[in-house]
């Protein structure tokens, strides 16, 4: 049963097309100290609004990243986790559609409060994502792509038997550079300039709301949604040693 989960959680991976978010839940995510965990995650987002850093070009993005995931309890308050994987990337309005390429990540989450007689939980988590696709041509031009994101979350859960769920905040930052790009219209036969194009997240705050259940004992599902910042959705399954 436990191969067929996984199975089932990989094809709904690379056929559910673009609509997956990175944090999950901070302290309901949280391992026991010295175990470790490992999983599958599936992130994107859909229609995510970005503005132009030198410029007032309003436009937006949508993204699928696929992760193999990595999680360790430092302490029963603390996780670290890396992620690595592939993802792409597509900006609507501009002639920027880049392909799968190389994606990884840190984050760590922690516990702030816990009311245990109530089930109840605080909890933080704090995210990098760093893609870089291969460069592109576009315009006769070769350009390098590359994206960041920082995110932080505060979040409170509750759990429910096997089930747990939860709701918060999360904060993050995008910045997405096309560097050695020159628009068109200012090329010439003199152009020796070489311009970077930077956008940045038009919003930053954002609801998210998820849930983390346990069919069988040390197998975890988990799906995440997000509001008010693009259509996000998130799936991951691990496994807990």
């Amino acid at each position: 049963m436990k191969i067929i989960l996984w199975l089932c959680l990989v094809m709904v991976m690379f056929v559910g097309g673009e609509a997956w978010a990175v944090t999950g839940a901070g302290a309901a995510a949280l391992l026991e100290e010295g175990n470790y965990s490992m999983g599958l995650e599936a992130y994107s987002v859909n229609d995510r609004s970005i503005i132009g850093v030198n410029s007032d070009t309003e436009t937006s993005f949508s993204s699928g990243q696929y992760f193999f995931l990595i999680s360790y309890g430092m302490l029963d308050s603390l996780m670290l986790e890396t992620r690595f994987g592939v993802a792409e990337l597509e900006l609507k309005q501009d002639p920027f559609d880049f392909n799968y390429g190389f994606v990884w990540g840190l984050s760590a989450r922690a516990l702030v409060f816990e009311k245990p007689q109530m089930n109840l939980k605080l909890g933080s988590g704090l995210v990098y994502l760093n893609y870089s696709p291969k460069n592109i041509e576009i315009i006769n031009q070769t350009v390098k792509p590359e994206a960041t994101e920082w995110q932080f979350s505060a979040d409170v859960s509750k759990e429910f038997g096997r089930l747990t769920c939860y709701g918060g905040l999360r904060y993050s930052e995008i910045e997405i550079k096309i560097k050695d790009f020159i628009p068109e219209e200012e090329i010439t036969a003199e152009t020796e300039i070489v311009t970077d194009v930077k956008y940045k997240q038009e919003n930053e705050l954002a609801l998210v709301f998820g849930g983390r259940y346990e069919p069988w004992e040390n197998v975890i599902v988990a799906a995440e949604v997000q509001l008010f910042d693009g259509e996000t959705l998130m799936l991951k399954l691990t496994y807990i040693y």
